[in-house]
Order: C-alpha cells, then sequence, then structure tokens
C-alpha cells in the first residue's frame, strides 16, 4: 500500500525514517501471486480440455465453418440423389 501525502506528513513531523521501499508489496509476494493466478488458469484449460470426449480437438472458427458448409453441400447432393431415384412399390401381393 503506497504512502499517501498524510502519511508522508505525519512521518515528516515524528522524524521517522523509513527505508526507500516502505509501503510497496515486495516482489516475492507478487511473484507468487501470479504464479497463483497462472495455475489458476492452467487449471481451468485443463478442466475444459478433460470435458471434450478423447481423440477430438477443438477446432478454430474457420475451420470449423468450412467443415460445416461441406458437410451441407454434401448433404444437399446425396438428398438431391436421392429424391432422383425411382420409387417402386412392388409387392409379393402384386404379383
Amino acid at each position: 500500500m503506497p504512502v499517501d501525502q498524510a502519511d508522508k506528513k505525519v512521518i515528516k513531523e515524528k522524524n521517522i525514517d523509513l527505508h526507500k521501499n516502505f509501503g510497496k508489496v515486495p516482489n516475492y509476494i507478487n511473484k507468487y501471486n501470479q504464479k497463483r493466478e497462472d495455475d489458476h488458469v492452467r487449471r481451468l484449460i485443463e478442466e475444459e480440455k478433460a470435458k471434450m470426449p478423447p481423440g477430438t480437438r477443438l477446432m478454430p472458427e474457420e475451420e470449423r465453418l468450412d467443415t460445416l458448409k461441406d458437410l451441407q453441400d454434401s448433404k444437399k447432393e446425396i438428398t438431391n440423389t436421392l429424391e432422383k431415384l425411382p420409387v417402386v412399390s412392388k409387392t409379393i401381393a402384386m404379383e
């Protein structure tokens, strides 16, 4: 916590000598906090990956859209081919 103007005035009046890093957070605490945050983010990513079935991967959005378009085109093509087939209802009773 940094020293504000009121604190500086009180310190001057009482003639208290403080070191240059007074009121600053020590580096080891900053490093610890950063490491803890990194671990938390890494844990969240691992949890998301654990939700995906084995053998799968997360596709980039552009690749996903291209694949989806290819599948839709393929479906249309197959549907059109099936619609062109003749419909014959020949049963044993008709013979």
